[in-house]
């Protein structure tokens, strides 16, 4: 994936772009004020949105390495795991965290002869003590280095960890919307259907729908907008009769308060 095959904002992309090049050309700033060489994303929004893709863009437009950092394989209560994580891993590298909203199980012991217990740690405390030792002494200060942190709930978050410093961008990737399925579509379709995109806008700015289910209709129906589009009336309907539901159950409720009083 890069950015020129990657389906999100162009606005947002550019702005992206921008950001990454400012970072790859400011060795000098860094080593002037003297702090570590790093660069913090945050990527949140539902699942299956293209925030994997989006890391990967990253990556090609730097030429960077990617490291999945799973905090479970860790355990990141003692310093001298984190130092060796960061001292191993950190050329060109961009950092992923994901799901950093949710826990891990992790086991540890205080001393070398006590039995090991198993306790379940909050991801977002390891990644800030993470991210406190990658301010310090620990980072080799010639290395250049981006943390890529990814949430489906950015409301869960702790404040100490969307500070500019830890976090320096937030990128928001949504349900799909008519320009991105352009972009999509412009992948499969050598011409645009202008009546059934004006309708597919229409259900795109009603329902959510992620830029994977696109991605399978497209790849099942190459050859023609009408499989997208049946898909696309059947989520509609699906999301009016779960309203429709909604209302119902809402009334019933009121009928029996009303009885009640």
């Amino acid at each position: 994936m890069t950015f020129e095959t990657i389906a999100m904002d162009e606005k947002l992309k550019e702005e992206i772009i921008a950001d990454l090049n400012t970072f790859v050309k400011s060795k000098e700033y860094y080593r002037k004020i003297g702090k570590a060489r790093k660069r913090g994303y945050l990527i949140h929004g539902p699942p299956r949105t293209g925030k994997s893709s989006l890391i990967a863009a990253m990556a090609n437009h730097l030429n960077y390495n990617i490291h999945d950092l799973d905090l479970q394989e860790h355990n990141f209560l003692t310093s001298y795991d984190i130092r060796s994580v960061l001292l191993h891993y950190l050329d060109k590298t961009i950092l992923v965290i994901k799901d950093i909203d949710s826990t891990v199980t992790v086991s540890y012991r205080r001393r070398r002869f006590e039995p090991r217990k198993v306790v379940e740690v909050q991801k977002q405390a390891m990644l800030l003590r993470l991210l406190q030792f990658i301010d310090g002494l620990w980072l080799p200060r010639i290395n250049e280095l981006i943390i890529v942190v990814t949430t489906s709930k950015k409301e869960m978050l702790d404040p100490d960890l969307l500070v500019p410093g830890r976090m320096d961008m937030h990128v928001h990737m949504p349900y799909c919307t008519l320009p991105a399925f352009k972009q999509l579509a412009g992948r499969y379709f050598c011409f645009y259907d202008l009546k059934l995109l004006k309708e597919i806008q229409g259900i795109l700015e009603t329902v959510e729908v992620t830029h994977a289910e696109i991605v399978r209709e497209l790849t099942e129906s190459p050859d023609s907008y009408q499989g997208v589009a049946q898909f696309l009336r059947e989520k509609k309907l699906e999301k009016d009769e779960k309203l429709r539901l909604q209302r119902n159950k809402r009334g019933e409720e009121d009928h029996r308060e009303e009885r009640f009083l």
